[in-house]
């Protein structure tokens, strides 16, 4: 019987890595997901660079991934319904997603907000938000995470969680 385990914590770039090493014990697929904010760009870059490193040296069938956002989760979000390829402060990003939610007749965008996936799914275009998300991080390829900005990887863990949550 496969055991599924579901961490959340407030942690953040290589905290989150180090936490995730002492509390998981046996997983095939373990997944950081953080956001830029103000937190270091080394730690930031670096995060993403020790999971790389950590799955060329792996000796056990564990494989480690990260779903980052330059600079925060709220692209993801927004990508649902257009292409953004500006780099502007996240609290832009907050007003821009208030703006859209106002269009829908929706209350003023709020972080945390319980209902953001059902409210994605409805008025957003998840295969949107894949390829855009996609075309943002190929443009800018090759360089370091805290350079591509915006950008976002949430969409390979997307990917992977797709056929389970529709």
């Amino acid at each position: 019987m496969n055991e599924r385990i579901k961490l959340v914590t407030g942690r953040n770039t290589l905290s989150l890595l180090d936490y995730a090493k002492t509390v998981v014990v046996v997983c095939e697929h373990i997944w950081l997901v953080y956001d830029l904010d103000d937190f270091p760009l080394d730690n930031f870059d670096n995060t993403a660079y020790s999971v790389e490193s950590m799955n060329e040296n792996n000796n056990t069938s564990t494989k480690w991934h990260v779903a980052w956002s330059n600079q925060c989760i709220e692209i993801w979000f927004l990508l649902h319904f257009n292409y953004y390829n500006s780099d502007i402060h996240r609290t832009e990003y907050f007003e821009k997603l208030s703006d859209i939610f106002k269009e829908y007749e929706l209350d003023k965008y709020e972080k945390n907000n319980e209902d953001i996936f059902e409210i994605l799914i409805q008025y957003g275009n998840l295969e949107d938000a894949i390829n855009n998300a996609k075309r943002l991080y190929k443009e800018n390829e090759g360089q370091p995470p805290s350079k591509i900005a915006p950008a976002t990887k949430v969409y390979e863990l997307v990917e992977i969680l797709k056929p389970h949550m529709l």
